[in-house]
């Protein structure tokens, strides 16, 4: 039975609560006006929303299998995965062999909803795409330790180390690697844009102030002023905010960690830090934080996909999963993208940075069923069903064989991560925070004060590490 407390006491526990609202892990902390969900590829094509972005709920349970058990799965990845992917898994003479004693119901549930479930002492039987560590900390997992241990189909040298650390805890097993995983950064670049703006796209930047030199010739706006085309924003997609399955853009960038879990301390009040907020103010000075939230409000032009598919955005941060994602919904630009570095500051330069990371599926206590839950993971992790999720969804998992044998060359842009995988001088992996959200929230709103000069650069680092530190102590991880 899943420990009963108020959704207050939960929300308190779990350092959930900030600022009077309820933070959404692993997605936008700002809501963007056109979700991903609703995007083109989406709604046409069955590839799902980026795996930070927050869901668009579906009302009723996608039912998927013919067995007599219940099983029932929460995701936040979007609108196409609980029906179009999962319909096509079921397909598999794999589904019934791993699960055919089984009947899911997969669905499309918001962080909000889950925390309330696990309040109320009603969670779902398991979910995936939300902030594992919040859940693993606070003991409303199953471990799966004694599962996989038996297992006679995977082993833990099967899978990328950095993905695996994702699914661990205090040396107990949470989850297995499960479904969207691999290299989280580079730069997906719009190359029509470029060559209209009369920059050569086969010299690409790798400084921030190589960036920021085409961020001002990329930008444009109309007679009125009113912000047309961004250069690079630096607020969306891998740029958007910290996750504990994805890592952090700055870290990666400048090349620090954030927090030392062996330790309990954070490092936020660093030199780095101070130079990516200068960094960050340098280029929403060109555009106006107020210009591109109006260019993002309007129809078709959201965050995490929309922005950049209707070409109002040149450069954004992505990971090696829009690649596929683009093919199905963009098939006529896709050709046009090129893919590179996460550009570093010049006194790093020639340093080429990645992290490696990605999602697992989290039992909840309570579930009848772990032993279906745990068959989910090893059938997701079959080459028949990564076949699948590759090509609905464009999520590759963390098997080192899979990957090793992976056709990149009809995916335009997959050969680029595939690369830095092997060519990266500098490897990242996601810091395990038990207070991610709240480090992702008060990151943002930091970040927008620097952004409108209501706040120092120094400041705001001093501010961002105190209110962190504060906040660990406050929710039990540090004395």
């Amino acid at each position: 039975m899943v420990k009963k407390l108020t959704r207050r006491d939960f929300l308190k526990g779990a350092s959930f609560v900030a600022a009077g609202g309820l933070l959404a892990a692993c997605a936008p902390q700002a809501a963007p006006t056109n979700a991903p969900a609703a995007s083109a590829a989406t709604a046409t094509s069955g590839v799902v929303m980026p795996p930070t972005a927050a869901p668009t709920e579906v009302p009723t349970a996608v039912l998927i299998g013919a067995g007599a058990k219940p099983l029932e799965f929460w995701t936040q990845w979007g609108a196409g995965y609980p029906d179009k992917v999962w319909g096509e898994l079921a397909k598999l003479p794999e589904f019934k062999d791993y699960l055919g004693d089984y009947k899911l119901s997969v669905l499309l549930k918001s962080e909000d909803n889950l925390v309330t479930a696990l309040a109320a002492g009603s969670p779902p039987d398991c979910g995936a795409n939300y902030n594992y560590l919040d859940y693993m900390a606070r003991d409303v997992c199953l471990t799966i330790d004694d599962y996989f241990a038996a297992s006679k189909h995977f082993k833990k040298t099967d899978f990328l180390d950095p993905v695996w650390a994702v699914s661990t805890y205090k040396g107990k097993m949470y989850g297995m690697p499960f479904n969207e995983c691999f290299v989280r950064y580079g730069m997906e670049i719009n190359t029509n844009l470029v060559k209209a703006a009369g920059l050569d796209p086969t010299q690409i930047p790798e400084t921030w102030d190589d960036l920021l030199v085409w961020h001002k010739q990329l930008t444009k706006f109309d007679s009125a002023k009113n912000l047309k085309i961004v250069g690079y924003d630096p607020t969306d997609c891998m740029a958007d905010s910290v996750w504990s399955t994805d890592g952090w853009a700055p870290g990666v960038s400048m090349g620090f960690t954030y927090y030392d879990a062996a330790n309990a301390t954070f490092n936020l009040n660093n030199d780095q830090m101070i130079e990516y907020f200068a960094t960050h103010k340098k280029f929403m000075d060109v555009i106006g934080a107020d210009n591109l939230a109006g260019l993002h409000a309007a129809a078709g032009q959201g965050t995490w996909g929309p922005g950049f598919d209707s070409q109002v955005e040149t450069i954004v941060l992505q990971g090696y999963w829009i690649c596929g994602q683009e093919v199905v919904s963009k098939p006529d630009l896709a050709p046009s993208l090129a893919y590179s570095w996460i550009p570093v500051p010049a006194s790093r330069k020639g340093v080429k940075a990645q992290l490696a990371g990605g999602h697992t599926l989290l039992t909840f206590k309570g579930s009848k069923v772990p032993e279906g839950t745990y068959a989910m993971q090893e059938f997701c992790n079959t080459k028949a069903a990564s076949d699948v999720i590759f090509k609905l969804a464009g999520f590759l998992p963390a098997v080192k064989t899979y990957l090793d044998a992976f056709d990149t060359s009809a995916v335009p842009g997959l050969d680029f991560y595939f690369k830095s995988s092997k060519e990266a001088t500098e490897w990242h992996g996601p810091e395990q925070c038990p207070i991610c959200d709240f480090v992702g929230k008060t990151y943002t709103e930091v970040r927008e004060k620097v952004a409108r000069g209501q706040m120092t650069l120094e400041a705001a680092a001093k501010d961002f590490q105190d209110r962190c530190t504060t906040e660990l102590k406050n929710a039990g991880f540090a004395s």
